[in-house]
């Protein structure tokens, strides 16, 4: 089990802003020692801290999507963004249809599974509504395959662009979490993550 340290700093007697530093992993003998980190020294509310802590603490597989999530939003280069645009995605809607429906975990490790029908018909069926984004994700998913298997294909000549993918990604997430009871505080912080472009310089965050 493992769980992140927590500071803060103030301004009066109450915590004002949140941190997340290097997570401390604490272990069961026999288990591989592992550990998550989630946008070392961005602010998070007091609700984002709580919502983060308890799903380290479940070990949930959202903390790892928000991690490539947040490389993808941060990156550069279209190869790694594309293709960390799209590990998050699957991450972060597998998590939630498992945790809303754990008889689907069995079906999602063994079956081939497409992203349009994770955030199309699976997940209309497990929260009521399905991705306004998933047509792009689709598209992604494909853009993603050929960078895979295609190693000397370029990533921008396609008619999807990387930072359109990613933008897509990050409003898909944030859309999914806004769904989930106890993600809701994340969904709002995610909805702002901002997305670089090739002109830019400086990290994101």
């Amino acid at each position: 089990l493992f769980a992140p340290t927590l500071t803060w700093s103030k301004a009066s007697d109450e915590p004002q802003s949140f941190s997340l530093n290097s997570p401390i992993p604490r272990w069961r003998r026999g288990e591989p020692k592992r550990s998550y980190g989630v946008s070392v020294g961005r602010s998070y509310s007091a609700e984002e801290v709580q919502c983060i802590q308890a799903l380290c603490l479940q070990q949930r597989s959202v903390i790892p999507a928000l991690d490539f999530l947040l490389l993808a939003c941060g990156e550069l280069e279209p190869r790694t963004r594309i293709i960390s645009a799209a590990v998050a995605a699957e991450l972060a809607v597998k998590d939630v249809l498992i945790s809303r429906n754990p008889d689907l975990e069995v079906l999602l490790e063994k079956a081939i599974v497409s992203v349009d029908e994770l955030y199309g018909t699976i997940l209309k069926d497990v929260v009521g509504e399905a991705s306004p984004s998933r047509k792009i994700l689709r598209q992604g998913a494909e853009l993603r395959n050929r960078l895979v298997h295609r190693p000397r294909w370029n990533p921008n000549s396609g008619t999807l662009q990387p930072e359109v993918y990613v933008m897509a990604v990050r409003d898909a997430v944030a859309h999914l979490f806004s769904k989930v009871d106890g993600l809701g505080p994340l969904s709002h912080s995610i909805s702002n993550y901002k997305v670089r472009d090739s002109h830019e310089s400086k990290v994101p965050f």
